[in-house]
């Protein structure tokens, strides 16, 4: 097996036991079915819904299930090494095991005249007609093929870009798959490097780490999930909040170095907003990040959260004593940064009830 990374810009180069470049896949569901289930929770009326929506519904659908771990990514080499992941993983593994990269792209009237399947870059004075999303299914050399639910398009819904339209037309990015499954620290180089397609199940499905959190009142439960960041090469892990049987919130955390904590991702369930489960998933994390010795907490704010009610993100993040920098325009909206140390607070819902 050999890695994007080793093929070069070789664009001739496929590995014997991976699929042709161009064969449709199926997913965790169709297109339609997946962008239905964003469009439960954006609130943002239309037909557009952002990709990062899709991971989160899925998460409170399915909650007897394993959380998904999800993430953002941004250059050309990680999507080309998370796409072989997700092609080896498609190959050998049970249905469902591989995971999806879904990339939101900007597109021009001429995407929806071509015949091939090629994305070109726009001709001089062609607008933007706004945001298309479309799955990776490989990347060969400085190509990325991809399909979508548009079977009558391009190649039966098959089609490719380059690298530098990527580069330049991307608008959002997000790996998506079951937390018990993909890469681990202990795992990660031989997944990459393995020549043997009868190992890769057995390292893509080893055991990982599940930690209950203590502490909790009558009802509320809050679990860790064990998973590794690709992006970052560094520690991620899943955090779900349930009352009951029904998961409230979830969260997605990283450490990328040593002294820090990133959060990308902490999201409550509409229903259950506004009851104190956002704050107590922070507590919950910053914690267990104070107990790894971690200084700071760092928290994303992405462009689909500050669409609707742009003012909410950051009143929580105020409220939790952060610091927040709004960003410029991108996949990422604004960062709220605070000490470890800062904003320590504590709260009923964190205690038992006769504590």
């Amino acid at each position: 097996m050999t890695t994007p990374e080793a093929t070069g810009s070789d664009s001739e180069h496929i590995d014997p036991w991976a699929p042709p470049p161009l064969l449709p896949r199926h997913r965790l569901g169709s297109g339609n079915a997946l962008w239905a289930l964003g469009k439960q929770i954006d609130e943002l009326g239309g037909e557009w819904t952002y990709n990062v929506f899709v991971p989160r519904t899925i998460n409170f659908h399915q909650p007897a299930a394993p959380p998904l771990f999800y993430e953002p990514f941004g250059s050309f080499e990680r999507l080309a090494l998370e796409a072989y992941l997700v092609e080896c993983a498609y190959e050998v593994c049970r249905p469902g095991e591989e995971g999806t990269l879904a990339l939101a792209i900007e597109v021009f009237p001429s995407f929806f005249s071509t015949t091939d399947g090629v994305v070109v870059p726009p001709e001089p004075g062609e607008t933007s007609i706004g945001r298309h999303t479309v799955s990776v299914i490989a990347v060969r050399g400085d190509t990325i093929y991809f399909q979508h639910a548009w079977s009558r398009w391009g190649a039966n819904g098959m089609g490719t870009l380059s690298r530098s339209y990527f580069e330049r037309y991307t608008r959002e990015c997000w790996l998506f798959r079951r937390s018990d499954r993909g890469p681990l620290a202990s795992t990660a180089e031989r997944l990459l490097e393995s020549d043997e397609p009868r190992h890769f199940p057995r390292l893509w499905r080893s055991p990982r780490r599940i930690e209950a959190v203590g502490n909790l009142r009558p009802g509320l439960t809050a679990t860790w999930y064990e998973c590794w960041s690709l992006q970052d090469e560094s520690p991620a892990w899943v955090l779900t909040l349930r009352l009951g049987g029904v998961r409230v919130g979830i969260s997605v955390i990283h450490y990328p170095i040593a002294e820090l904590a990133q959060i990308t991702d902490l999201f409550v369930w509409p229903p259950y907003r506004r009851q104190g489960y956002g704050s107590a998933m922070e507590r919950i994390i910053r914690k267990r990040s104070r107990q790894l010795r971690c200084e700071r907490l760092e928290a994303y704010v992405w462009d689909a959260d500050v669409v609707k009610y742009p003012e909410r993100p950051e009143k929580f993040l105020l409220s939790r004593g952060y610091g927040v920098e709004r960003l410029p325009e991108g996949q990422a909206a604004m960062i709220g940064r605070s000490r470890i140390g800062g904003s320590a607070r504590t709260g009923p819902i964190l205690k038992r009830a006769d504590a």
